[in-house]
C-alpha cells in the first residue's frame, strides 16, 4: 500500500493511494543509494551515499536512528521476519544492524573470515555485492563479491559451509531461489549462472539469447514463485544479459524445468534496480 522513493537530492517520498503524498523530513542532502521497508517492523531503511543509515518510523514519520557507516555500503538485505539488517561494504566486510535497537550488532564478519584470496599489496579489497540469508535456514549466510567469490557462512559457527567455483572477477548481483536450494549470480560478461546449495561446483549456465556476440552485464536478478491455476513454478528475472547493439535493453524472464523458455520485456534503457 505504500511506495518509498529516494532522490539525488537525499530527499524521501512516501506514496499511497492517490493523492496521498508524504516528503519525509530528512536532514540529510546527500543521494539516497537504497530503500527498504522492514517487513514486520514499520520501518524505512535508507542508505545515503555519505555514507549513513537512516531508520524511519513509519507510525510517527520521525527518523528514529541515524548510523554512520565507514564506507558506503555496496549490498543491503533485511531478512524478513527478523530485526537484522545485513550491510556488505567496499572491504569485504558485512555487517548487522539490530533495527529495533538502532545499532550496530557486535556480529560482523570481516574478509579475512571468509576469502580463501591474498590481497597484494597494492590490492584494494573486493566489494560485496551480495549478502543474504537463507530463505529457509537463516542461519546460513550467502556472501558474492565482484571478484567472483561465493561463500555459504554459518552464523552460528561462525566458518565457511561452503565455498563456491565462479568463473572469476565480475560478479555483479546475486539471488537465492525461494525453496533455499539454489541460488543465482549475473555477472559482467551478460552470463547468469546457477548453483545448488549442496554443490559447489556450477549447476546451469544461462544465457539471454543463444546468438554470439559481446552481451551486456546482468545487473540483478529476482527469483519469482508464481501460481496459475493450480500449479505453481518459478520464474528467474533478469535484468541485462542481452547482445549488446544487437538486441534492445530490458529484462529478461527464464522459466521452465530447465529455464529453457526465455522471454525479453523491452525496456528504454538498463534497468539497475527492479522489485
Amino acid at each position: 500500500k505504500l511506495l518509498a522513493c529516494g532522490t539525488a537530492t537525499g530527499g524521501v517520498c512516501l506514496f499511497g493511494r492517490e493523492g496521498v503524498e508524504v516528503r519525509l523530513p530528512n536532514p540529510e542532502q546527500h543521494p539516497i543509494t537504497w530503500v527498504a521497508f522492514c517487513t514486520n517492523e514499520g520501518v524505512l531503511a535508507v542508505v545515503t551515499e555519505r555514507p549513513v543509515l537512516q531508520l524511519w518510523d513509519l507510525k510517527t514519520l520521525e527518523l528514529r536512528s541515524s548510523l554512520p557507516l565507514g564506507l558506503p555500503a555496496s549490498a543491503v538485505y533485511h531478512d524478513p521476519g527478523t530485526p537484522f539488517l545485513f550491510m556488505g561494504n567496499g572491504d569485504g566486510a558485512v555487517h548487522i544492524v539490530n533495527i529495533e535497537r538502532g545499532d550496530l550488532a557486535l556480529y560482523s564478519i570481516s574478509l579475512s573470515d571468509y576469502s580463501s584470496r591474498t590481497l597484494a599489496d597494492d590490492e584494494c579489497p573486493p566489494d560485496v555485492v551480495g549478502v543474504a540469508p537463507n530463505p529457509t535456514d537463516n542461519r546460513q549466510l550467502l556472501i558474492a563479491t565482484d571478484a567472483g567469490e561465493v561463500v555459504l557462512w554459518d552464523l552460528r559457527s561462525r566458518t565457511v559451509k561452503t565455498r563456491f567455483k565462479t568463473s572469476g572477477a565480475g560478479l555483479i548481483c546475486m539471488s537465492w531461489r525461494g525453496c533455499g536450494k539454489m541460488f543465482a549470480c549475473g555477472f559482467e560478461s551478460g552470463e547468469i549462472g546457477i548453483w545448488q546449495v549442496k554443490k559447489e561446483t556450477q549447476h546451469a549456465q544461462l544465457f539471454a539469447s543463444h546468438a554470439q556476440g559481446p552481451r551486456v552485464a546482468v545487473t540483478q536478478l529476482k527469483w519469482l514463485h508464481y501460481k496459475t491455476g493450480k500449479t505453481t513454478a518459478d520464474a528467474l528475472f533478469a535484468s541485462g544479459g542481452t547482445l549488446a547493439e544487437v538486441e534492445p535493453p530490458g529484462i529478461v524472464v527464464f522459466s521452465g524445468d530447465k529455464w529453457d523458455s526465455r522471454k525479453l520485456y523491452a525496456t528504454s534503457g538498463l534497468i539497475r534496480e527492479f522489485a
